[in-house]
């Protein structure tokens, strides 16, 4: 079974990381905590040396793995990136099969992909039992209140009911969004201040009129799917359609 981010999350911060990881889902929130803690413990020093970072549809495994085999410069780690890992094709990946039966101790080799895992294939069941494998799924809806007191509090702020009520009526489940939310609410209230509904309202108002110049921009430029994606989150929001339509006009106008 994955493990979960959190769990690897804790054995990374604890100086124990997995020699070849595979992490995988649409929430990017979770693989950008991962690998940005896999940068702080495993690339101590001479990082022009000890860390390397690929993208999948650029390199071809081989040279991911030339650079898994190679050892560290001043020390003990080294750290291989490969980010956009889901273009590689299944028959690509039988050659890492072999490699994390004996991977080399000093190297840390990180693929990130957000499509799901075949964990019928060779290489992911052995990734699995190793505890390499890591799924970053999105958030249910039931889980939103407790990542955002969990944001806050990592923030060293704390939310009070009404403005807690407010942020899960307008976030959605994207945490990215959840964070860049709390983000902004903390720095408005202070460090170790009360997120009040006041600063909630006022975090809010600005997020709703970026999203709204987001749904625009991407109407104009043709990206339908991402402009009514955002729609969507701005009328479950609240926000009125007829409101919208003298800015959908201007910005039409304008092209």
């Amino acid at each position: 079974m994955p493990a979960s981010p959190d769990a690897a999350l804790s054995a990374i911060e604890q100086g124990k990381p997995q020699p070849v990881y595979w992490i995988y889902g649409e929430e990017n929130f979770f693989s950008d905590r991962l690998v940005a803690a896999l940068k702080k413990t495993v690339v101590t020093s001479a990082p022009d040396f000890n860390f390397d970072r690929f993208e999948g549809k650029d390199v071809p495994i081989a040279k991911v793995i030339g650079a898994a085999c190679s050892h560290p410069v001043m020390a003990p780690r080294r750290l291989v990136l490969v980010k956009g890992a889901e273009a590689y094709k299944a028959e690509d990946l039988e050659p890492l099969a072999a490699y994390c039966e004996k991977p080399l101790k000093t190297t840390c080799l990180v693929f990130v992909s957000s499509d799901k895992a075949d964990l019928r294939r060779k290489f992911f069941k052995s990734l699995d039992a190793q505890g390499g494998l890591v799924e970053c799924r999105p958030l249910w809806e039931s889980e939103v209140g407790s990542w955002i007191s969990r944001l806050a509090k990592e923030k060293g702020c704390k939310v009070e009911p009404a403005a807690h009520a407010l942020f899960l009526d307008y976030v959605g489940t994207d945490l990215l969004a959840i964070g860049q939310t709390i983000e902004k609410a903390s720095l408005l209230a202070g460090e170790g201040k009360a997120i009040t509904e006041p600063i909630a309202e006022q975090v809010v108002a600005l997020s709703r009129q970026a999203v709204i110049w987001d749904v625009f921009d991407a109407a104009a430029e043709g990206r339908v799917g991402e402009s009514l994606v955002e729609l969507q989150k701005l009328l479950a929001g609240g926000e009125k359609p007829a409101a919208l339509l003298p800015g959908l006009w201007w910005v039409f106008r304008r092209l």
